[in-house]
């Protein structure tokens, strides 16, 4: 929520409830906090498939340790973050995603 004021937000705990948003909101970037699974990877690469203008932002609580997942995860997102995150630096990599 640091750039409500900059930015259109709109928050969901549900994945399920991605595909909706995305298809009816249309976002610039979507951000997603949470651990990568293969079901994860598979709604980017759908996301991806529907929308190669969308940029995918996630952050990760902890480190992925299977080094072949994160691979194949890094073709269908354009930004990956462990956390804790340094702010300021993430900002700017998503304000620069803005504009691609």
């Amino acid at each position: 929520m640091v750039w409500k004021d900059e930015f259109e937000i709109v928050t969901t705990s549900d994945d399920d409830m991605i595909f909706n948003l995305v298809q009816s909101i249309q976002p610039d970037i979507l951000l997603v906090e949470a651990q990568p699974t293969v079901k994860l990877q598979r709604k980017f690469e759908f996301l991806k498939s529907k929308s190669s203008s969308l940029r995918i932002v996630i952050l990760c609580p902890s480190e992925i340790k299977d080094a072949g997942f994160s691979q194949r995860l890094r073709r269908f997102v354009d930004a990956m973050y462990t956390e804790p995150i340094d702010i300021v630096k993430f900002g700017k990599s998503v304000q620069s995603m803005e504009w691609m």
